[in-house]
């Protein structure tokens, strides 16, 4: 079940679109040019200043293009590790509420309090709150500059969406109907040792020996 997209994804895919609202601008200022060239006649029917105003106007929309998918590269801290709304497409295909598109990440988060991996922000009513209070009460997304660095690879690696194991394990956890409800003690203390293990064996391949 996919309920999240690659961490890091949405300033990559800004690039994308203003890089091909600027190709398109030049391939089409090419082929005016080409046919002004080869044309006596107006190429839009009317008159050569119209068919110059349509080129500018077709600059000034690559122009707004541009300037509304800025791309500057997210500093490290501000990648996103998951979002709320990255699973609320399969929160509403399921008659859910949309809070609950945030048990994913609460799960995570909650995860994350108890081992102290937390950098400095810490959501308020944390000990007492509900998966999905306490990630509304963090906002609904985590981002790699929540996480001490230490903990910064593993969540990334765990929570890609392509290859990442942690929607798996939550099915293999909980069930693939897990979004359906808050989990209980006992789910929470399952999903705990589940991500428990992952850490570990992340640790352990993390480890070089020396020599």
């Amino acid at each position: 079940m996919k309920t999240s997209r690659e961490p890091g994804s949405d300033w990559r895919q800004r690039r994308g679109i203003r890089e091909g609202a600027f190709l398109a601008g030049i391939l089409s200022t090419i082929a005016f040019v080409r046919l002004k060239a080869s044309a006596n006649e107006p190429i839009l029917g009317l008159s050569p200043v119209f068919d110059y105003f349509c080129l500018a106007l077709l600059w000034v929309f690559v122009g707004w293009v541009l300037g509304v998918f800025r791309t500057a590269v997210p500093e490290r801290g501000e990648i996103a590790l998951d979002r709320a709304e990255w699973a609320l497409d399969v929160v509403r295909s399921q008659g859910l509420p949309d809070s609950h598109a945030g048990i994913p990440g609460g799960l995570f988060l909650r995860w994350l309090i108890r081992r102290d991996a937390l950098s400095d922000r810490q959501p308020p009513g944390s000990g007492e709150s509900s998966v999905i209070e306490l990630y509304e009460a963090f906002g609904e997304k985590l981002l790699a500059g929540d996480l001490r660095a230490s903990f910064r690879s593993f969540a990334k690696a765990y929570l890609a969406a392509e290859d990442g194991a942690y929607l798996d394990d939550l099915v293999k956890a909980l069930g693939s109907d897990f979004l359906t409800s808050e989990p209980d003690e006992a789910a929470l203390a399952e999903v705990e040792a589940v991500i428990d293990r992952r850490w570990q064996d992340w640790c352990r391949r993390s480890v070089r020996p020396s020599g």
